[in-house]
Protein backbone atom coordinates (compact mmCIF):
# COMPACT_ATOMS: atom_id res chain seq x y z
CA UNK A 1 0.00 0.00 0.00
CA UNK A 2 1.01 3.64 -0.70
CA UNK A 3 0.63 5.90 2.20
CA UNK A 4 -1.16 9.08 1.15
CA UNK A 5 0.09 12.02 1.94
CA UNK A 6 -2.14 13.81 3.81
CA UNK A 7 -2.01 16.33 6.97
CA UNK A 8 -3.94 15.65 10.19
CA UNK A 9 -6.46 17.13 9.68
CA UNK A 10 -7.41 16.10 5.99
CA UNK A 11 -6.55 12.61 7.46
CA UNK A 12 -8.83 12.27 10.24
CA UNK A 13 -11.26 13.43 7.98
CA UNK A 14 -11.03 10.63 5.26
CA UNK A 15 -10.97 8.36 8.01
CA UNK A 16 -14.25 9.92 9.67
CA UNK A 17 -15.72 9.66 6.00
CA UNK A 18 -14.80 6.10 5.21
CA UNK A 19 -16.30 4.98 8.17
CA UNK A 20 -19.63 6.84 7.76
CA UNK A 21 -19.31 5.50 3.95
CA UNK A 22 -19.23 2.48 5.17
CA UNK A 23 -21.99 2.36 7.82
CA UNK A 24 -24.36 3.83 5.49
CA UNK A 25 -23.25 0.92 2.59
CA UNK A 26 -23.40 -1.69 5.16
CA UNK A 27 -26.99 -0.42 6.92
CA UNK A 28 -28.62 0.14 3.48
CA UNK A 29 -27.83 -3.53 1.97
CA UNK A 30 -30.04 -5.43 3.80
CA UNK A 31 -27.21 -8.51 4.17
CA UNK A 32 -26.76 -8.84 7.58
CA UNK A 33 -23.85 -10.52 8.77
CA UNK A 34 -24.06 -12.13 5.48
CA UNK A 35 -20.00 -11.19 5.32
CA UNK A 36 -19.42 -12.68 8.71
CA UNK A 37 -21.32 -15.69 7.57
CA UNK A 38 -18.19 -16.14 5.30
CA UNK A 39 -15.84 -16.29 7.51
CA UNK A 40 -13.74 -19.65 8.56
CA UNK A 41 -15.23 -20.91 11.70
CA UNK A 42 -11.46 -19.83 13.74
CA UNK A 43 -11.69 -16.29 12.89
CA UNK A 44 -15.78 -16.36 13.51
CA UNK A 45 -14.92 -17.62 16.63
CA UNK A 46 -12.38 -14.35 17.19
CA UNK A 47 -15.48 -11.77 15.95
CA UNK A 48 -17.83 -13.18 18.20
CA UNK A 49 -14.42 -13.14 21.34
CA UNK A 50 -14.02 -9.31 20.74
CA UNK A 51 -17.51 -8.40 20.55
CA UNK A 52 -19.01 -10.63 24.01
CA UNK A 53 -16.80 -8.39 25.50
CA UNK A 54 -17.43 -5.96 28.04
CA UNK A 55 -14.07 -3.84 26.93
CA UNK A 56 -14.69 -2.15 23.92
CA UNK A 57 -11.06 -1.51 23.64
CA UNK A 58 -10.19 -4.69 22.04
CA UNK A 59 -12.68 -4.25 19.02
CA UNK A 60 -11.75 -0.63 18.58
CA UNK A 61 -7.64 -1.69 18.26
CA UNK A 62 -8.87 -3.92 14.95
CA UNK A 63 -11.37 -0.70 14.32
CA UNK A 64 -8.95 1.70 14.13
CA UNK A 65 -6.27 -0.88 11.97
CA UNK A 66 -9.45 -1.74 9.62
CA UNK A 67 -10.29 2.34 8.66
CA UNK A 68 -6.52 3.40 9.32
CA UNK A 69 -5.59 0.80 6.00
CA UNK A 70 -8.52 1.75 4.35
CA UNK A 71 -7.33 4.85 4.19
CA UNK A 72 -4.18 3.95 2.94
CA UNK A 73 -2.45 4.03 6.25
CA UNK A 74 0.71 1.84 5.52
CA UNK A 75 1.85 0.08 8.72
CA UNK A 76 1.93 -2.88 10.92
CA UNK A 77 0.22 -3.27 13.90
CA UNK A 78 2.42 -6.15 15.23
CA UNK A 79 5.67 -3.94 15.14
CA UNK A 80 4.30 -0.17 15.26
CA UNK A 81 0.81 -0.01 16.23
CA UNK A 82 1.57 3.97 17.01
CA UNK A 83 2.42 4.86 13.29
CA UNK A 84 -0.81 4.83 12.31
CA UNK A 85 -2.08 7.63 14.79
CA UNK A 86 -4.58 5.81 16.95
CA UNK A 87 -5.13 8.40 19.20
CA UNK A 88 -5.94 11.40 16.52
CA UNK A 89 -7.80 8.87 14.18
CA UNK A 90 -9.59 7.20 16.81
CA UNK A 91 -10.91 10.56 18.66
CA UNK A 92 -10.93 12.60 15.88
CA UNK A 93 -12.17 10.45 12.91
CA UNK A 94 -13.55 7.20 14.11
CA UNK A 95 -15.18 7.94 17.28
CA UNK A 96 -17.52 10.79 15.78
CA UNK A 97 -18.86 8.52 13.14
CA UNK A 98 -19.76 6.25 15.64
CA UNK A 99 -21.58 8.41 18.12
CA UNK A 100 -23.26 10.35 15.13
CA UNK A 101 -25.01 6.63 14.39
CA UNK A 102 -25.44 5.41 18.13
CA UNK A 103 -22.83 3.02 18.45
CA UNK A 104 -21.09 1.80 21.42
CA UNK A 105 -17.81 3.27 21.96
CA UNK A 106 -15.16 4.51 24.56
CA UNK A 107 -13.70 7.92 24.93
CA UNK A 108 -10.27 6.08 24.00
CA UNK A 109 -10.66 2.70 23.61
CA UNK A 110 -7.14 1.82 21.49
CA UNK A 111 -5.40 3.52 23.40
CA UNK A 112 -7.34 2.34 26.77
CA UNK A 113 -5.97 -1.53 25.86
CA UNK A 114 -2.88 -0.85 24.10
CA UNK A 115 -1.51 0.56 27.20
CA UNK A 116 1.25 2.41 25.48
CA UNK A 117 2.49 -0.78 23.54
CA UNK A 118 4.33 -0.56 20.25
CA UNK A 119 3.26 -4.13 19.05
CA UNK A 120 -0.20 -5.51 18.99
CA UNK A 121 1.04 -9.50 19.40
CA UNK A 122 0.98 -12.40 21.73
CA UNK A 123 3.15 -11.04 24.07
CA UNK A 124 0.63 -7.96 24.38
CA UNK A 125 -2.09 -10.01 24.87
CA UNK A 126 -0.57 -11.81 27.96
CA UNK A 127 -2.36 -10.61 31.13
CA UNK A 128 -5.03 -8.60 29.36
CA UNK A 129 -8.47 -9.14 30.54
CA UNK A 130 -10.51 -10.96 29.27
CA UNK A 131 -8.03 -12.62 27.76
CA UNK A 132 -10.21 -13.51 25.11
CA UNK A 133 -11.06 -10.59 23.39
CA UNK A 134 -7.00 -10.03 23.98
CA UNK A 135 -5.61 -13.13 21.85
CA UNK A 136 -8.97 -12.86 19.21
CA UNK A 137 -7.34 -8.92 18.74
CA UNK A 138 -4.26 -10.49 18.18
CA UNK A 139 -5.08 -12.98 15.97
CA UNK A 140 -7.73 -11.09 13.59
CA UNK A 141 -4.52 -8.66 12.83
CA UNK A 142 -2.25 -11.32 12.09
CA UNK A 143 -5.29 -13.35 10.23
CA UNK A 144 -5.25 -10.13 8.04
CA UNK A 145 -1.61 -9.48 7.96
CA UNK A 146 -0.71 -13.14 6.40
CA UNK A 147 -0.28 -14.12 3.77
CA UNK A 148 0.27 -10.41 1.97
CA UNK A 149 -1.51 -11.23 -1.22
CA UNK A 150 -4.47 -12.28 0.30
CA UNK A 151 -4.40 -8.39 2.13
CA UNK A 152 -7.15 -6.20 0.58
CA UNK A 153 -9.50 -8.86 0.05
CA UNK A 154 -9.42 -10.04 4.07
CA UNK A 155 -9.26 -6.58 5.26
CA UNK A 156 -12.39 -5.22 3.36
CA UNK A 157 -14.34 -8.67 4.50
CA UNK A 158 -13.94 -8.20 8.06
CA UNK A 159 -14.24 -4.37 8.08
CA UNK A 160 -18.11 -5.15 6.78
CA UNK A 161 -18.04 -7.90 9.42
CA UNK A 162 -17.07 -5.50 11.99
CA UNK A 163 -19.44 -2.23 10.82
CA UNK A 164 -22.21 -5.07 10.67
CA UNK A 165 -21.76 -5.95 14.13
CA UNK A 166 -21.57 -2.48 15.32
CA UNK A 167 -24.89 -1.65 14.11
CA UNK A 168 -26.63 -4.89 15.30
CA UNK A 169 -25.17 -3.90 18.79
CA UNK A 170 -26.88 -0.29 18.56
CA UNK A 171 -30.53 -1.45 17.69
CA UNK A 172 -30.07 -3.44 20.10
CA UNK A 173 -29.09 -1.29 23.07
CA UNK A 174 -31.42 1.44 21.59
CA UNK A 175 -34.67 -0.74 23.07
CA UNK A 176 -33.50 -0.23 26.34
CA UNK A 177 -34.42 3.80 26.24
CA UNK A 178 -36.86 4.43 29.20
CA UNK A 179 -38.10 8.09 29.76
CA UNK A 180 -37.53 9.94 33.55
CA UNK A 181 -40.52 9.50 35.73
CA UNK A 182 -41.54 12.92 37.53
CA UNK A 183 -43.88 11.43 40.38
CA UNK A 184 -41.69 10.12 42.75
CA UNK A 185 -41.02 11.34 46.50
CA UNK A 186 -37.53 12.19 47.66
CA UNK A 187 -37.00 8.65 49.23
CA UNK A 188 -38.08 6.86 46.43
CA UNK A 189 -35.97 8.71 44.03
CA UNK A 190 -33.00 7.99 46.90
CA UNK A 191 -33.88 4.29 46.72
CA UNK A 192 -34.27 3.94 42.93
CA UNK A 193 -30.57 5.54 42.53
CA UNK A 194 -28.82 3.69 45.42
CA UNK A 195 -30.21 -0.11 43.78
CA UNK A 196 -28.47 1.36 40.56
CA UNK A 197 -25.25 2.28 41.64
CA UNK A 198 -25.27 -1.42 44.03
CA UNK A 199 -26.54 -3.38 41.10
CA UNK A 200 -24.96 -1.31 38.14
CA UNK A 201 -21.60 0.10 39.70
CA UNK A 202 -20.04 -0.17 36.08
CA UNK A 203 -16.77 0.25 37.38
CA UNK A 204 -17.97 3.07 38.90
CA UNK A 205 -18.78 5.15 35.73
CA UNK A 206 -22.43 5.09 37.52
CA UNK A 207 -21.74 6.47 40.91
CA UNK A 208 -19.36 9.50 39.36
CA UNK A 209 -21.89 10.28 37.14
CA UNK A 210 -24.87 10.44 39.91
CA UNK A 211 -22.68 12.57 41.74
CA UNK A 212 -21.89 14.92 39.15
CA UNK A 213 -24.91 15.50 37.81
CA UNK A 214 -26.62 16.28 41.01
CA UNK A 215 -23.88 18.81 41.49
CA UNK A 216 -25.13 20.04 38.17
CA UNK A 217 -28.39 20.59 40.05
CA UNK A 218 -26.78 22.09 43.39
CA UNK A 219 -24.74 24.88 41.70
CA UNK A 220 -27.01 25.37 38.12
CA UNK A 221 -27.57 28.97 39.81
CA UNK A 222 -24.12 30.03 41.41
CA UNK A 223 -21.48 31.09 39.15
CA UNK A 224 -19.27 28.33 39.47
CA UNK A 225 -18.54 25.49 37.17
CA UNK A 226 -18.93 22.10 37.99
CA UNK A 227 -16.65 19.06 36.46
CA UNK A 228 -18.06 15.48 36.22
CA UNK A 229 -16.59 14.15 32.72
CA UNK A 230 -14.79 11.40 32.11
CA UNK A 231 -14.98 7.49 32.83
CA UNK A 232 -13.36 5.26 36.29
CA UNK A 233 -11.15 3.84 34.09
CA UNK A 234 -8.94 6.89 33.17
CA UNK A 235 -7.22 7.84 35.65
CA UNK A 236 -7.30 11.66 37.08
CA UNK A 237 -3.54 11.73 36.34
CA UNK A 238 -3.41 10.80 33.02
CA UNK A 239 -6.56 12.62 32.26
CA UNK A 240 -4.73 15.94 34.37
CA UNK A 241 -8.32 15.91 36.64
CA UNK A 242 -7.90 16.93 40.08
CA UNK A 243 -10.41 14.52 41.43
CA UNK A 244 -13.39 12.01 40.19
CA UNK A 245 -15.48 15.58 40.15
CA UNK A 246 -15.22 18.63 41.35
CA UNK A 247 -16.34 22.75 41.69
CA UNK A 248 -14.70 25.94 40.65
CA UNK A 249 -15.40 29.54 40.88
CA UNK A 250 -15.48 31.91 38.39
CA UNK A 251 -12.00 32.69 38.70
CA UNK A 252 -10.61 29.44 38.58
CA UNK A 253 -10.36 28.42 41.87
CA UNK A 254 -11.85 25.46 43.40
CA UNK A 255 -14.71 25.38 45.45
CA UNK A 256 -14.46 21.34 46.34
CA UNK A 257 -12.63 18.21 45.28
CA UNK A 258 -14.91 14.75 45.21
CA UNK A 259 -13.54 11.19 45.07
CA UNK A 260 -16.49 8.52 43.84
CA UNK A 261 -16.13 5.33 44.68
CA UNK A 262 -17.74 2.06 45.62
CA UNK A 263 -14.76 0.05 46.12
CA UNK A 264 -12.76 -0.31 49.33
CA UNK A 265 -10.35 2.43 49.24
CA UNK A 266 -6.44 1.81 50.40
CA UNK A 267 -3.72 4.26 51.21
CA UNK A 268 -2.61 4.07 47.53
CA UNK A 269 -5.61 5.24 46.12
CA UNK A 270 -5.21 7.93 48.91
CA UNK A 271 -1.64 8.65 47.38
CA UNK A 272 -3.02 8.54 43.89
CA UNK A 273 -5.97 11.34 44.83
CA UNK A 274 -2.82 13.30 46.58
CA UNK A 275 -0.61 13.76 43.54
CA UNK A 276 -3.58 14.93 41.27
CA UNK A 277 -4.55 17.02 44.00
CA UNK A 278 -0.60 18.53 44.09
CA UNK A 279 -0.48 18.78 40.66
CA UNK A 280 -4.19 20.23 39.10
CA UNK A 281 -6.01 21.14 42.38
CA UNK A 282 -4.45 24.87 42.29
CA UNK A 283 -3.59 24.76 46.01
CA UNK A 284 -6.69 23.20 47.49
CA UNK A 285 -6.06 21.05 50.37
CA UNK A 286 -9.02 19.04 51.15
CA UNK A 287 -11.03 16.05 49.59
CA UNK A 288 -14.20 14.41 50.28
CA UNK A 289 -14.59 11.15 49.41
CA UNK A 290 -18.01 9.58 48.41
CA UNK A 291 -18.07 5.83 49.77
CA UNK A 292 -19.74 3.33 51.04
CA UNK A 293 -19.54 3.35 54.94
CA UNK A 294 -18.14 1.65 56.93
CA UNK A 295 -17.31 -1.34 54.53
CA UNK A 296 -15.24 1.12 52.19
CA UNK A 297 -12.67 2.19 54.54
CA UNK A 298 -11.30 -1.18 56.33
CA UNK A 299 -8.39 -0.90 54.93
CA UNK A 300 -7.15 2.65 56.26
CA UNK A 301 -6.89 3.89 59.46
CA UNK A 302 -9.27 7.45 59.98
CA UNK A 303 -9.90 9.39 63.48
CA UNK A 304 -13.11 9.62 64.96
CA UNK A 305 -14.30 11.85 62.21
CA UNK A 306 -13.83 9.91 59.69
CA UNK A 307 -10.61 12.17 58.12
CA UNK A 308 -6.97 11.57 56.91
CA UNK A 309 -4.26 14.26 56.98
CA UNK A 310 -2.02 12.90 53.51
CA UNK A 311 0.95 15.12 52.62
CA UNK A 312 -0.77 18.48 53.58
CA UNK A 313 -4.42 17.13 52.22
CA UNK A 314 -7.44 16.77 54.41
CA UNK A 315 -9.16 13.80 53.36
CA UNK A 316 -12.90 13.34 54.18
CA UNK A 317 -14.79 10.22 53.89
CA UNK A 318 -18.62 10.83 53.70
CA UNK A 319 -21.17 7.99 53.13
CA UNK A 320 -22.11 8.48 49.36
CA UNK A 321 -26.19 7.09 50.20
CA UNK A 322 -26.83 9.82 52.80
CA UNK A 323 -24.74 12.33 50.96
CA UNK A 324 -27.62 11.18 47.71
CA UNK A 325 -30.56 11.92 50.17
CA UNK A 326 -29.63 15.36 51.76
CA UNK A 327 -28.77 16.52 48.14
CA UNK A 328 -31.91 15.29 46.95
CA UNK A 329 -33.97 17.21 48.98
CA UNK A 330 -31.59 19.96 48.42
CA UNK A 331 -32.25 20.39 44.86
CA UNK A 332 -36.08 20.48 45.14
CA UNK A 333 -38.86 19.37 42.51
CA UNK A 334 -37.27 21.07 39.99
CA UNK A 335 -33.98 19.83 40.52
CA UNK A 336 -34.65 16.33 40.98
CA UNK A 337 -36.90 15.94 37.84
CA UNK A 338 -33.24 17.69 35.94
CA UNK A 339 -31.47 15.04 37.62
CA UNK A 340 -33.24 12.05 36.39
CA UNK A 341 -33.65 13.20 32.75
CA UNK A 342 -29.95 13.58 32.30
CA UNK A 343 -29.62 10.59 34.31
CA UNK A 344 -31.61 8.84 31.99
CA UNK A 345 -29.90 10.57 29.09
CA UNK A 346 -26.47 9.74 30.33
CA UNK A 347 -28.03 5.73 30.16
CA UNK A 348 -29.47 6.02 27.04
CA UNK A 349 -26.29 6.60 25.35
CA UNK A 350 -24.81 4.50 23.05
CA UNK A 351 -21.76 3.70 25.24
CA UNK A 352 -22.93 3.40 28.67
CA UNK A 353 -23.03 -0.13 29.58
CA UNK A 354 -26.05 -2.49 28.75
CA UNK A 355 -26.33 -3.43 32.44
CA UNK A 356 -26.82 -0.36 33.48
CA UNK A 357 -29.28 0.44 30.38
CA UNK A 358 -31.24 -3.09 31.71
CA UNK A 359 -31.34 -2.26 35.91
CA UNK A 360 -32.48 1.51 34.80
CA UNK A 361 -35.29 0.08 32.60
CA UNK A 362 -36.42 -2.17 35.11
CA UNK A 363 -36.33 -0.31 38.34
CA UNK A 364 -38.34 2.90 36.37
CA UNK A 365 -41.12 0.07 35.40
Amino acid sequence: MKTKRLNPKERDALVQKILLGKIKAVSESHTEFEAFNSLDDNIKSSVNAIFESKSYGFREIVLTCLVAWEAGIDFDPRSDFYKCNPRSIFEKGIRPALEQNGIPHMKSGPLNVAKGAKKIDSNWAMGKKPASAAEASVTLISWIMLPKVDFDDKRIRLFTVFVEKLLSESKRLSSYFVEARSDLSVRQIHDLICKLIQSAPDLGNTPQKVVGLILVEIYKHSNCQVFHEGRACETNLTSKKPADAWVQFPNGGMVCLYEVTVKPIDINRINDSFTSVYSYGKGHNEVVWLCRLPEDISHISLNENYCIENKGIRNEFIDIKSWILVSLQIIGASGRTNFLTSLSGYISLASTSEKTKSVWQSLLK
